[in-house]
C-alpha cells in the first residue's frame, strides 16, 4: 500500500499534511546489503537512523514512522553510479530522475511526485541538507546536484513524508547527505577515467587521522569534461571537498570547505521531426550555465553527560549562477516579410553592413530573416516581431548563512523511556537577480547573432503594440528563525510513538531597482509568514523482518523571492 502525499506539489501556504496507516518496511533500501546473521553469542547488528537534520536523534529503523531509505559510499561504489543522482534513481524506490535540463549535471530528482530541481520556476517539493545545512537555495529552493562531489558523499538518508523537523518545504520528502571524514576514510586514491563523445577525469581522495592530538582531515577533488553526445554540449565540473577536525573524549569539531566551478551546457528539447534525421541535432544554442560556489561549515558534537548530549553548526554559502541562453522568438513565427524595405535598406547602409541581396529576397534564398532583424534593430523598429532569435541572460548572485544547535536528551518516567530532541535554528540569506534578453537572429548551425542597436535590448521601448520589458533587477534578503521539539517513547520492548513539531517566521523583503517604490509595475514587498507544524507516529516490531506502523505529518513552505517578485 503507498504511502505517498497527494497534496499538489506548488502548494504555497497552505499546510501539507500526510498520514499512513498500517504500512509495513521489511527490507531497507535496495541498495541496502543485508546484515550478516549474528554467530552464537553476539549481538544482532541494529540500523540507526538519523531522525533530524543534526546528529544526536539517532533512532533504530524500526523505532522510524515511516520507510525510510539509505545508501553508502560502498552501495554507490558496487553500483558504478556516476553520481549522487545517480545512484538514488537506480537503488530507492519511488525515485526517479529526468534530464529535463538536457545536461546529466543538471536533473530533476522526483520522488513520490515531489521535486528537487536546479531549475528556477519549479515547483519544489523536498528539502536537501548535507551535514545539517540545508542545500536548497534561498532563491527559488532551487538545488543544484553539481556543487559537490560525489566522492565526498558518505552516506544518504531519504525520509518520506511531511516531516516537520526538516523545515520548510519538507512537503514530499527530506534527503540528509553525510561526508566523509579522516576517521571513517583513511588512506589516499586516485582515479583517472575516459570514454566515449570526449569524457576525460580525474579524481582523488585521501583521508587520515593522528591519534596522539586527535586531528584528523579528508580531502577530495574532482576535474571532470566532456563534449556530451549532443551538437555543441560540453561541460566542465571542477570540485573541491575539504574537511579537518578534531576528536576529544567527549566529541567533535570540524570545518568543511567545498568549491566549485562549474561550466554546464544544456540544450534543451527539439522538434520531433529534426530528432527523426539527427538525434544529436538541437533546435538552438548555446544554453549555457556556470556554477561558481563557496561553502563552508563549523560543525560540533559534544557529549555533556552521559545522557545529554549537543550537536551545532554555523555556516556560510556564496553562490553566482549566470546564464547564457539562445531562444527562438516565438512572436516572429506568424512573420513571412523577408524584403527589407528603403528606410531599413538605408539603416542597414548607414551601419556598414554589406552582403544582403539587392533584390528578389525571398524564403528560398534567405531561410532566416537576418537582414530584416538587423535593420529593425538599428531603427528599434519591431525587432521583437521582426527577430527569430532571442538571446536570454541571468546572473544570480546569493550569500546565504545561519546556525543551528539541538539538544538530545535520554531520560525515563514513569517506566517510560524517551529520547528528546530540542532545537533551534537561524538561516538568513541575501540574493540579487539580474536578467535582460537581446534580439537577434538564428544562424544555419542554430547560433544566435545578436546585434548592437537602439532596439537590441527587450526593454519595452519597441515601436510596437507588442512590445515587451523582459528586465529584470531584483535584489532580497530573507530571515527564517525556527525551533523544534521531538520525543519518541518506548511504550513497550516493540512499540513506539514519536510526537514532534516546529515553528517556522519568515520575512523576505523585496527591493526592485526598475521600479521601486511599490506600486503599479513595481516587485517592491515586504512579507513574513509563519507556522507551527505537528506530526505524530507509532511504530511497532512484530518480528526482525516486520514493522506496522501508522503517522500523520503537516509541512508547509513560504514563498521565495522570486515566486514573491517575479
Amino acid at each position: 500500500m503507498p504511502r505517498s502525499p497527494h497534496a499538489p506539489s506548488a502548494v504555497r501556504l497552505a499546510p501539507v499534511a500526510t498520514a499512513a496507516l498500517l504500512l509495513c518496511h521489511a527490507m531497507a533500501a535496495r541498495a541496502q546489503a543485508p546484515a550478516a546473521p549474528a554467530s552464537a553469542g553476539e549481538l544482532p547488528a541494529i540500523e540507526v537512523i538519523e531522525a533530524a537534520p543534526l546528529p544526536g536523534l539517532n533512532l533504530p529503523r524500526d523505532q522510524i514512522p515511516g520507510n525510510v531509505q539509505t545508501g553508502t559510499a560502498d552501495d554507490m561504489e558496487r553500483m558504478h553510479a556516476p553520481d549522487l543522482t545517480n545512484f538514488m534513481s537506480r537503488a530507492m524506490g519511488s525515485v526517479t530522475v529526468t534530464e529535463t535540463q538536457g545536461n546529466p549535471f543538471q536533473p530533476d530528482v522526483n520522488y513520490r511526485g515531489f521535486t528537487a530541481s536546479p531549475l528556477l520556476g519549479t515547483p519544489q517539493g523536498l528539502s536537501v541538507f548535507m551535514d545539517g545545512v540545508r542545500l536548497n537555495q534561498p532563491f527559488g529552493d532551487v538545488v543544484s546536484w553539481d556543487l559537490f562531489p560525489r566522492n565526498a558523499i558518505s552516506s544518504i538518508t531519504l525520509v518520506p513524508g511531511s516531516n516537520p523537523l526538516f523545515g520548510l518545504n519538507t512537503l514530499g520528502g527530506a534527503l540528509s547527505i553525510h561526508t566523509k571524514d579522516g576517521i571513517s576514510n583513511p588512506g589516499t586514491m586516485v582515479e583517472v577515467l575516459a570514454g566515449q563523445w570526449g569524457r576525460v577525469g580525474a579524481q582523488f581522495e585521501t583521508g587520515g587521522r593522528d591519534q596522539d592530538n586527535g586531528m584528523h582531515w579528508y580531502v577530495t577533488a574532482n576535474a571532470y569534461h566532456e563534449d556530451g553526445w549532443r551538437t555543441a554540449s560540453p561541460s566542465d565540473l571542477r570540485q573541491l571537498f575539504a574537511k579537518v577536525g578534531r576528536t576529544t573524549k567527549n566529541g567533535d569539531v570540524s570545518l568543511t570547505l567545498a568549491l566549485a566551478d562549474n561550466d554546464l551546457t544544456g540544450n534543451g528539447a527539439q522538434e520531433a521531426g529534426a530528432l527523426q534525421r539527427d538525434w544529436s541535432s538541437v533546435r538552438t544554442i548555446p544554453d549555457e550555465t556556470k556554477n561558481k560556489s563557496l561553502f563552508l561549515n563549523l560543525a560540533t558534537t559534544q557529549a555533556l553527560n552521559d545522557k545529554l548530549s549537543f550537536s551545532g553548526n554555523a555556516y556560510f554559502r556564496d553562490i553566482r549562477t549566470s546564464t547564457f541562453n539562445g531562444d527562438l522568438n516565438d512572436d516572429s513565427l506568424d512573420q513571412n516579410v523577408y524584403q527589407p524595405n528603403a528606410a531599413e535598406r538605408a539603416a542597414l547602409a548607414a551601419a556598414g553592413y554589406s552582403g544582403f541581396p539587392t533584390s528578389g529576397e525571398n524564403a528560398g534564398n534567405t531561410p532566416f530573416p537576418k537582414w530584416r532583424c538587423i535593420a529593425n534593430i538599428l531603427l528599434n523598429a519591431e525587432p521583437n516581431e521582426k527577430c527569430n532569435g532571442l538571446v536570454n541572460q541571468t546572473e544570480t548572485r546569493q550569500k546565504n548563512y545561519g546556525l543551528a544547535g539541538q539538544f538530545s536528551l535520554d531520560a525515563d518516567t514513569g517506566g517510560i523511556g524517551h529520547k528528546l530532541v530540542a532545537g533551534a535554528a537561524y538561516d538568513a540569506s541575501r540574493v540579487s537577480f539580474n536578467q535582460s534578453s537581446q534580439f537577434g537572429y538564428i544562424n544555419p548551425d542554430r547560433t544566435i547573432s545578436t546585434v548592437a542597436g537602439p532596439g537590441a535590448f527587450a526593454d519595452g521601448t519597441q515601436d510596437s503594440e507588442d512590445a515587451f520589458d523582459a528586465r529584470v533587477d531584483l535584489s532580497s534578503r530573507s530571515h527564517t528563525g525556527s525551533f523544534y521539539l521531538a520525543d519518541t517513547m518506548a511504550l513497550g520492548a516493540s512499540t513506539h510513538l514519536t510526537l514532534a513539531g516546529r515553528y517556522n517566521r519568515t520575512s523576505v523583503r523585496n527591493s526592485d531597482a526598475l521600479t521601486p517604490g511599490g506600486g503599479p509595475g513595481s516587485l517592491d514587498g515586504d512579507y513574513t509568514f509563519s507556522r507551527f507544524n505537528p506530526a505524530v507516529g507509532l511504530t511497532w516490531a512484530a518480528s526482525d523482518a516486520l514493522t506496522v506502523y501508522a503517522g500523520a505529518n503537516q509541512g508547509s513552505r513560504a514563498p521565495t523571492a522570486i515566486e514573491l517578485g517575479c
